[in-house]
């Protein structure tokens, strides 16, 4: 804890916007608050599996006037989550897609399953199907089985 102090004393010495830190951490925009807490009412979870996966309807954005954000994380936050799915629709591309995440299980070699790619933390997946989404979801859960 004192070096913790130490540091922050440097960063005020040296100019640090403690209110700029302070907003940037702790306040959010209304319309994005409204929805992730959309989006967590929609998210499943299975705690004792390890996995949370949410499929976002195609004009949740729209709703809320919200154009862009990152709101892949969001189901990241949950203790007990290792790995968490994102499914939404590109209106440009007119297919569904989805993000992976994983706490500390490699998750890349799934998503090439699906013609997808990435990291081991994070990976992406242009659907072929809609359905595509229910046989990722099995997926992710037979992952964990084998690997916990």
């Amino acid at each position: 804890l004192p070096r913790t102090y130490k540091l922050v004393a440097s960063l005020m010495e040296h100019g640090c916007n403690r209110k700029l830190v302070h907003d940037t951490i702790y306040l959010s925009n209304l319309k994005e608050l409204k929805l992730r807490n959309n989006l967590f009412n929609l998210a499943h979870f299975e705690q004792k599996d390890g996995y949370a996966w949410v499929k976002i309807p195609k004009d949740l954005f729209e709703r809320y006037g919200v154009k862009k954000m990152s709101y892949v994380n969001t189901l990241g936050s949950i203790k007990g989550i290792e790995i968490w799915a994102s499914f939404y629709y590109d209106k440009d591309m007119r297919k569904w897609k989805a993000s992976l995440r994983s706490s500390r299980l490699p998750i890349d070699k799934l998503a090439k399953k699906y013609m997808g790619g990435g990291h081991p933390l994070a990976a992406g997946i242009t659907l072929q199907k809609e359905l595509d989404i229910n046989a990722i979801i099995n997926d992710i859960k037979q992952y964990l089985k084998n690997h916990r």
